[in-house]
This record gives C-alpha cells, sequence and structure tokens, in this order.
C-alpha cells in the first residue's frame, strides 16, 4: 500500500514535468512555423495545466510553508495571462479552403488580423503562411470579403480589401 501511495503521490511532479516538456517542444515547433490544427486549445489550456499540478507538487518540493505559499501565489498570478489570453481570444474565427485540385487545404485563424497556415497531409499539422493584417480588426474571411486567385506554380494570392498577399505554397 505504501509503494501506491508514494506512486500516486509524485502524479502531480510527473504531470507538471511532461507538462513543461511538451509546451517547450511546442514552442520550439511554432518557432519553424509548425502548428497543430488545434493549436489554441492546447495554448489555453496547458499553462492551467502546469499551474495546477505546480501547485499540488509544491508539498513534495518544498518543506516550508512560506516558500510553498509564495509559490502558490505566483503560480495563480502566473495563471492570470492564459485567463486574459482566454478573454482576448475567445471569439476566434476558423476559415478553411481548398485548392481547385484538392490537394493543398489551407485554414484561416482571425481574432482582426488573419494569419494563413496550410494544413499538413495528416491533417494533424499546420503551416504558417503569412500573417494578413486588417483596418480596425474587420474579419475579411469572416464575412466573406475575401477572394482567392489560384496561379501556376503553386501560387496563392489571395485579395482582402485593402491587402494583397501572395504565398507560394506545397501541391
Amino acid at each position: 500500500m505504501k509503494f501506491i501511495k508514494n506512486k500516486l503521490l509524485n502524479a502531480p511532479v510527473i504531470i507538471l514535468i511532461t507538462s513543461l516538456i511538451l509546451q517547450k517542444t511546442l514552442s520550439v515547433l511554432n518557432g519553424y512555423g509548425i502548428y497543430f490544427i488545434r493549436q489554441h486549445g492546447i495554448d489555453l489550456i496547458l499553462p492551467f495545466i502546469i499551474g495546477v499540478s505546480a501547485i499540488l507538487s509544491l508539498k513534495y518540493i518544498f518543506k516550508y510553508k512560506f516558500i510553498r505559499i509564495t509559490s502558490i501565489v505566483l503560480i495563480i498570478f502566473m495563471l492570470i495571462v492564459p485567463l486574459l489570453n482566454i478573454i482576448i481570444n475567445w471569439n476566434i474565427d476558423y476559415t478553411t479552403f481548398s485548392s481547385p485540385n484538392n490537394r493543398a487545404k489551407f485554414q484561416v485563424s482571425e481574432i482582426g488580423n488573419a494569419r494563413v497556415f496550410q494544413v499538413g497531409k495528416s491533417g494533424l499539422f499546420k503551416y504558417f503562411k503569412t500573417g494578413i493584417t486588417t483596418d480596425d480588426n474587420f474579419k475579411s474571411f469572416s464575412e466573406g470579403a475575401y477572394s482567392l486567385e489560384w496561379e501556376p506554380d503553386n501560387i496563392l494570392t489571395i485579395h482582402t480589401n485593402p491587402r494583397v498577399v501572395s504565398i507560394k505554397y506545397d501541391d
């Protein structure tokens, strides 16, 4: 029974370490322009998992009550930032479209400014292609105020008012 209790008590520490490794891996992938299709949800949930597991791990890491309480207060403040991120990004809109031959798929995420991604062949990852800034946070894609021009050699030209952006995509 003592063996099972000790293993269960270490679970928050294991979750904390695993979550921190996952967060670092995601930030490295994002640095290369590679994102998960549902990255937005992961980015919102992961800090809370890290925060809760950190709070639960404190009693195994620090023996002094003052250090534990101070750490809990700091972690709670660190959780406020993702909470603000949830509030700000609550109204994110997604638009998807495909090339004429249906070989290349794209996803646009908008919170005002648009970010254009090409969806990978597996459907699990998406690759950042370009960002499109808009005036007054107008959501061109969500409002249908855009047009696509498919050119030879895998060039996609996106027309939004007043921006025109061309990207090279993989077929």
